[in-house]
């Protein structure tokens, strides 16, 4: 019987590390490197797993960065709508629950009036949080430099 049980959570823990380690923050990108200043982000993630219509991201910026202007997301790979949320260095955006399902692969998220960085060094670790249905699905940690839009 224990035996049993230690098979079940080694094989949830193998396929919880595959979700985690499949998921990738493809780019980070500003309208605005300039410090200080405020800018629009888009961030690219590759996704191993469908993405699900109450699906919702938590985008966790380097305490550096101010979002107390935030409040606006959107998508170009994710339609049914966003709403957003602001707490201290992290922006939750939350699908509907009225558009698609998403197949894996690339999908995109913008948000708008971040206040950018004193200093915009050369790369900046950002986290990423994927909820379905408020249950943590995958965890990004990825250190990136930040591209201008052109």
């Amino acid at each position: 019987m224990k035996l049993h049980i230690v098979i079940i959570f080694s094989l949830i823990g193998l396929f919880s590390v595959k979700s985690v380690l499949s998921q990738q923050l493809v780019s980070v990108h500003a309208t605005q490197l300039e410090p200080r200043k405020e800018a629009g982000y888009k961030f690219v993630i590759e996704t191993a797993d469908p993405v699900t219509k109450n699906a919702s991201f938590d985008i966790i910026f380097p305490k550096v960065f101010l979002l107390n202007n935030l409040i606006m997301s959107s998508s170009t790979t994710m339609n049914g709508g966003l709403i957003v949320n602001v707490t201290n260095d992290t922006v939750r955006v939350s699908r509907t629950g009225l558009g698609d399902e998403l197949p894996a692969g690339r999908i995109d998220i913008y948000v708008a009036s971040v206040i950018n960085a004193e200093d915009m060094a050369p790369e900046f670790d950002f986290e990423i949080l994927r909820y379905d249905n408020d249950r943590q699905v995958s965890q990004i940690n990825s250190a990136q430099k930040v591209e201008q839009i052109q």
